[in-house]
């Protein structure tokens, strides 16, 4: 049985595959494929990330909260034994020209709005490590507590206010900070190195993010592989959570949370209620670099009629800042296909003149 990186054979038969129906290109494909990075040094994607939680009681919405915040990959290496890669996380911070900051705090709020990630992958993309997560979190913190007090006095009320409470929980921040980042990072590289059967559906063991404390859940997902058209793929996945693990860990956090509450009792089994917990995963991947183009991570634990739906939606966004790369215009062209302007510009980067791979 022959196995082939699914991108490249995509992108092979393009002349082929151009105006098929995307059942029939699926049809052509050989059985197995894999998901595998082609990635180059320098090459550079946009991200927009969106975090939603819903919570119903008897099926009524009562509250919601919803933020998003960009993310920008760059490849900062590219080897035979894999790629180093930088992860951006972008602060959720008002504007501010720099002309209102004391010199002093110039420099501070540049480094304030983007956390530095390092990350190491191998040839596939298969996340191998996390190098440096703790450290840089631990650095932005003390920064932004040092630099919070004047900040805030630059902001109007309604901001301020915002702000002063992220003071006084600034250790409690750090934590829900490094759990999203690992949440997201994980999500986001999941689908490299996945082989996948063409034809039918397969069902094996994987590990998902934990969105209750931080960690892992043990799991079974089935995995479906879809050709959108001859530019992008879709990988699907259906979560089966372990239910015993599941259980353990919610044992585990409220047991934490009681220890932390002076004067409570210890929480017994018995005492806590059944709840069931279920997730599903996409990813848009594009035959030309296997970059993610969208996916979406999400996550519902009901309980005696009170529900929860929890989703973390990745999707590419383009900003002027970005280089002028192919990815790029392809973000472009996917976003306005009517436009000529995107597919004059990609053409002038497939002529070599201005790719930053040129």
């Amino acid at each position: 049985m022959r196995t082939v990186v699914l991108g490249c054979v995509i992108t092979l038969m393009g002349p082929v595959l151009r105006g098929q129906d995307p059942a029939e290109i699926q049809a052509m494909l050989p059985e197995v494929v894999q998901c595998r990075a082609d990635w180059e040094r320098g090459d550079t994607t946009w991200l927009e990330v969106t975090r939603t939680k819903l919570t119903y009681n008897a099926e009524k919405l009562t509250s919601k909260a919803e933020y998003a915040m960009q993310l920008k990959i760059i490849v900062d290496d590219s080897t035979e034994a894999g790629y180093r890669l930088k992860w951006q996380r972008f602060a959720e911070l008002p504007e501010v020209e720099a002309t209102e900051l004391p010199a002093e705090y110039r420099d501070a709020y540049d480094k304030i709005k983007a956390l530095d990630i390092h990350l190491l992958t191998d040839t596939n993309g298969t996340l191998l490590e996390i190098l440096d997560r703790e450290a840089v979190i631990d650095r932005w913190i003390e920064l932004m507590r040092s630099f919070l007090p004047m900040y805030i006095v630059q902001l109007e009320e309604a901001e301020r206010a915002r702000f002063q409470a992220m003071e006084a929980n600034i250790w409690q921040f750090r934590e829900l900070l490094s759990k999203e980042m690992l949440e997201e990072i994980q999500l986001y590289f999941s689908p490299y190195g996945l082989y996948l059967n063409t034809q039918r559906p397969y069902t094996t063991d994987i590990k998902i993010p934990n969105v209750i404390t931080s960690g892992e859940f043990p799991a079974k997902g089935t995995y479906a592989i879809a050709i959108d058209n001859e530019y992008s793929y879709r990988i699907n996945v259906d979560v089966v959570v372990d239910s015993v693990a599941f259980r353990k860990e919610i044992i585990k956090a409220i047991r934490s949370i009681g220890k932390k509450v002076e004067g409570s009792e210890k929480t017994r089994k018995r005492d806590i209620p059944w709840m069931n917990m279920s997730t599903s995963m996409y990813f848009i991947l594009d035959t030309d670099r296997s970059w993610v183009q969208e996916m979406r991570y999400g996550c519902v634990v009901q309980s005696d009629g009170a529900r929860i739906d929890q989703s973390i939606y990745i999707t590419s966004a383009v900003t002027a800042n970005e280089p002028n790369t192919i990815m790029k215009w392809d973000a472009i062209i996917d976003a306005a296909p009517n436009d000529p302007a995107g597919y004059v510009e990609r053409a002038k980067l497939l002529a070599g003149n201005g790719d930053h791979r040129a």
